[in-house]
């Protein structure tokens, strides 16, 4: 089972059954991590492992919240973990991607994401990889992905513009980034939830529209 953008625990009363639920563990430590307690987070990912332990979804939303919490060693063990178990999981190469660009392995980070948009198309391996192109000097390319992207909104089609911010800044364009972050969180967008979190963002810190999203969504 996949859950939706948006979708909520309470929605979804098959994770409320008992402690031997994977899904519930893993779910329920997505959301401490982002909220409340990141500590206790990564404890109910690691649950959701010893009760699924071939679960590759649970393996990919642990490395992301390691991700998140800075832990890039754990992120990129259990994202290659995955990746051995089923190399055509698109998830697994975009917390990659991410992990690398964190630590500055660019180069790195390119090839996951160009494989990522190989296995699946995951309209965030693309923004991310957009990011990674012009991290490496390859702007032209990354200007492509973000005009496609941007013909795309215009046309209909859904972009989540908080991954759009990673490239936007890796071109210097905080103005752009900024104005990305602010139409996720006027469309209440559930990305949002890991601004304060995310190392992809660590350049936005002392923005004062950086701070006043913070402010606007009780962070700070």
């Amino acid at each position: 089972m996949k859950l939706q953008s948006g979708t909520l625990l309470h929605d979804l009363p098959m994770l409320r059954h008992g402690p031997k639920n994977a899904l519930a563990h893993e779910y329920y430590g997505w959301l401490l991590v982002s909220t409340d307690d990141p500590a206790k987070g990564i404890t109910e990912g690691r649950k959701s492992l010893e009760v699924d332990p071939l679960s590759v979804e649970a393996a990919v939303v642990l490395a992301q919240s390691n991700y998140l919490l800075r832990r890039y060693g754990e992120a990129t063990d259990l994202s290659q973990k995955a990746k051995d178990q089923e190399p055509d999981y698109p998830l697994t190469y975009w917390v990659l991607g991410q992990v690398y660009l964190a630590q500055g392995h660019t180069e790195d980070a390119v090839a996951a994401l160009e494989k990522g948009r190989q296995v699946g198309p995951l309209d965030w391996t693309s923004e991310v990889l957009a990011a990674a192109y012009a991290a490496v000097a390859r702007r032209a390319e990354a200007e492509k992905i973000l005009k496609d992207l941007d013909e795309r909104s215009k046309s209909g089609g859904h972009v989540p513009a908080y991954h759009l911010s990673f490239a936007y800044l890796a071109l210097n364009d905080r103005d752009r980034a900024l104005a990305a972050l602010e139409k996720d969180y006027e469309q209440r967008s559930p990305n949002m939830t890991y601004i304060k979190l995310d190392p992809g963002l660590d350049r936005l810190h002392n923005e004062l529209r950086y701070r006043a999203l913070l402010r606007k969504m009780k962070l700070e």
